[in-house]
């Protein structure tokens, strides 16, 4: 089981068409490996997902969609779906494997040792290796059920060694995780404020992405309306009234 992103591409000279795929590596990467002779434009990267195994959450959203009709050729990741239902799809996926493993009723020890760590204070720089150590660790201890700590480790690829990318999907896993965290409390042990709170995050991660020039993307919008959706009804609701529409929660 290998980390990785499962990331969506466009390209203008295919209208209505996605590649949908999977990458251990920056997807921005991948998405400039296309760029060859035989494709008139280059792809353009609309999102990724950073799951904890991506090789399986690959094959099951590419098993779904191929069920649905709309793979165009078996052994090719090209798909006749939006590029909005794709991200829909894989985010349901993504969600479903992390409630399989995630035990929140670690937090409070979880808290604690992320918070043991030498976490930069402010504006303090530090070296892009011990950067890279430090989130990772981060990343590790949000996802065993403390969601804060990927929100810490994405504040250090804002301000240390920034990255668009590495910001938006660590604070995008950290909704995720709190969304979830939320939907499990009873609202009568503080439910429903954790739910506001996950509103409140989701507005902020839109204005920090505001903050920085060419970080903030048309797609990042739908977080805000989904969260902020999320935070206004009980329980918590994973999927749009469209994605619902198309089939694909069904699919499960």
């Amino acid at each position: 089981m290998a980390h990785g992103y499962i990331y969506v591409l466009t390209n203008r000279a295919m209208p209505g068409v996605v590649k949908i795929g999977r990458t251990e590596r920056d997807p921005s990467d991948r998405a400039r490996e296309l760029r060859t002779t035989g494709v008139p434009s280059p792809f353009e990267l609309v999102h990724s997902s950073l799951v904890d195994d991506c090789e399986s959450v690959e094959k099951h959203i590419h098993r779904l969609l191929a069920e649905r009709g709309v793979r165009f050729l078996p052994d090719r990741e090209f798909f006749e779906v939006s590029s909005t239902d794709a991200i829909e799809l894989i985010e349901l996926v993504a969600r479903q494997s992390i409630e399989s493993i995630v035990d929140f009723s670690r937090s409070s020890e979880l808290s604690k040792l992320a918070h043991s760590l030498q976490i930069p204070l402010g504006n303090e720089l530090i070296s892009e290796a011990k950067a890279m150590s430090l989130a990772d660790r981060l990343t590790q201890i949000g996802r065993q059920g403390y969601p804060n700590a990927l929100k810490m480790s994405a504040d250090i690829f804002e301000v240390n060694h920034p990255s668009a990318l590495k910001f938006r999907e660590l604070w995008r896993e950290y909704l995720e995780l709190a969304g979830l965290e939320a939907e499990r409390r009873p609202v009568a042990s503080g439910g429903r404020a954790m739910r506001n709170a996950v509103g409140r995050d989701a507005a902020e991660y839109l204005q920090r992405l505001n903050r920085h020039h060419g970080w903030l993307l048309p797609l990042d919008f739908l977080i805000l309306v989904r969260f902020l959706y999320q935070a206004t009804n009980s329980p918590m609701k994973v999927t749009s009234p469209k994605s619902k529409d198309r089939g694909f929660p069904q699919a499960f």
